[in-house]
């Protein structure tokens, strides 16, 4: 390790870059991989403001900021939720040799009706990443010793991990439960992929990384089908035709199913990764 570190500065320019380069484009073309890709660095913004609170280096400017795209990241979540329902729909279709055109035309008016919420809330924030705030956030100097980021992103991790451990020692987890245990993983990621560079960059390193991204999966899958399921809910509130619901109650039975096999692996999974991080 170096003695002055460049891990939390060069993290943060990474991910406002990301985000304004790719909101800039998902306000222009609704594009399912920029609304991802723009919400995934304030995720990461989001959690190094986190970590620099926690660790005692609290930046006003990032906090202040993020406060301001609050909206932008909800909207665009739920414009994104319905693309990937979208996808999902056309996988099921080709699964299931089942046509589903009835729950695609209505995610298609979904999605109409927020890009449209998407777009009137956009103003202010692209204002916002013109303004001073965002401007004085990117030329902050973060000036840290490298031995006190090492030992706060440590110590961070290693109570993520064990938070997540505490949750799924749990009988029977319910949605809230399973959400949050999702959150924390993106949180422990986030924060070891900042200090790889500088610091955990062996093959070792790299394998536990990939196996955090591995738990990720389990319940990103979860997730999607889960919400899927909430949608199709309010989507069957609508067709009076018995033999639609039917069809799509049988779709959802299925799909209870497979969201209950997809999570088989996650506390055995987790497990290692816990011992693992532990010693770290």
């Amino acid at each position: 390790m170096s003695e002055r570190d460049q891990s939390v500065r060069l993290y943060l320019l990474e991910n406002i870059t990301k985000f304004e380069e790719n909101y800039r484009n998902a306000v222009i073309s609704l594009d399912e991989f920029a609304i991802h890709d723009y919400r995934v660095a304030m995720k990461k913004l989001r959690t190094l403001n986190l970590f620099m609170k926690k660790s005692g280096l609290n930046n006003q400017y990032l906090s202040t900021s993020l406060k301001s795209f609050k909206k932008i990241f909800r909207r665009g979540g739920v414009i994104r939720d319905f693309q990937v329902f979208k996808n999902l729909i056309s996988e099921y279709e080709i699964k299931f040799s089942v046509g589903y055109s009835e729950f695609l035309s209505f995610l298609n008016i979904q999605i109409s009706v927020y890009r449209e919420k998407f777009i009137k809330s956009s103003g202010k924030a692209l204002t916002g990443l013109d303004g001073e705030e965002w401007e004085n956030l990117k030329e902050t100097e973060l000036d840290y010793k490298d031995i006190q980021i090492h030992t706060a992103t440590l110590g961070f991790i290693q109570e993520k991990m064990s938070e997540v451990n505490d949750i799924l020692l749990k009988k029977g987890l319910n949605d809230y439960q399973l959400h949050l245990t999702r959150k924390i993983l993106k949180q422990i990621r986030f924060v070891y992929e900042m200090r790889m560079a500088e610091e955990w960059n062996s093959p070792e390193h790299q394998l536990h990384l990939e196996l955090l991204k591995k738990l990720e999966t389990i319940l990103g899958i979860w997730h999607d089908k889960v919400t899927f399921l909430n949608t199709l809910s309010a989507f069957l509130e609508e067709p009076e035709d018995d033999k639609v619901r039917l069809k799509y109650n049988n779709l959802e039975k299925k799909i209870r199913i497979e969201i209950q096999e997809g999570l088989k692996p996650l506390k055995p999974e987790f497990a290692k990764e816990f011992k693992w991080f532990n010693n770290l």
